[in-house]
C-alpha cells in the first residue's frame, strides 16, 4: 500500500511539475499571399490572398511546440487570368482558414532563433463577379520556415514564409509577420 501510494504520487508531482513548467504562447500574425493556378488551355489564374491570425500554441521544451492557427481574410482580392483582370471584375475572400501545427526551433543567438512549422490547414474562401458567386472549402498540408527575435523576455516577432496549399495545379504560398507573448 505504502508503495503504491508513493508511486501515485511521484506520478501526480511529476505530471504538476511538467504543467508548471508549461510555456504557452499566443501569436497575432499578418499573411499575405500568391495564388496561382493552371488551367486549360494555357490559362493562369492568380490572385494575392491577404490573412490575418491567432496563433496559440504550447512549448514542449525548448525545440518542439503544439499550435493551432484560426484566421480570416484580411480583405477581398482581385482574382486575374492571365494577368488581365476579368469583365465583369471578380473579386474572393477567405472566409476561414485553421488548422494544428508542429513547430521545431533552434536558438542561434541570444534574441534569435530558426523554425520550422509543418501542419494542416483548411479554409473556406467565396469568389464573387456581378453576376455570379461560388464558394470553396479546401484543405491540404502546409509547412514554412521563419525567424523568430526577442523583444523582451516575453514578446518577439516573427517573420517567415509559408506554402498553405498545393494540390493539382494549384499553389498558395507567401510571407507573414507576427507579434507573438509567452504566458
Amino acid at each position: 500500500m505504502k508503495t503504491k501510494s508513493i508511486a501515485i504520487a511521484t506520478i501526480a508531482l511529476s505530471a504538476f511539475t511538467s504543467f508548471a513548467h508549461a510555456e504557452w504562447y499566443g501569436e497575432a500574425a499578418y499573411f499575405s499571399g500568391k495564388s496561382t493556378s493552371f488551367t486549360a488551355p494555357a490559362s493562369t489564374v492568380t490572385s494575392e490572398p491577404t490573412a490575418v491570425a491567432g496563433i496559440f500554441g504550447y512549448n514542449y521544451g525548448e525545440n518542439l511546440s503544439a499550435e493551432f492557427w484560426i484566421g480570416t481574410g484580411a480583405g477581398d482580392f482581385d482574382v486575374k487570368v492571365n494577368g488581365a483582370a476579368q469583365n465583369p471584375a471578380v473579386t474572393a475572400k477567405i472566409n476561414n482558414l485553421y488548422g494544428p501545427f508542429v513547430r521545431a526551433r533552434v536558438k542561434v543567438a541570444e534574441d534569435l532563433g530558426l523554425f520550422a512549422r509543418f501542419g494542416y490547414v483548411r479554409g473556406h474562401s467565396i469568389s464573387a463577379s456581378s453576376s455570379a458567386s461560388s464558394s470553396a472549402t479546401t484543405g491540404d498540408w502546409a509547412y514554412g520556415v521563419g525567424a523568430s527575435y526577442n523583444l523582451t523576455k516575453l514578446t518577439y516577432v516573427t517573420v517567415g514564409w509559408m506554402d498553405l496549399y498545393g494540390k493539382g495545379n494549384t499553389k498558395t504560398d507567401g510571407w507573414s509577420v507576427s507579434v507573438g507573448h509567452n504566458f
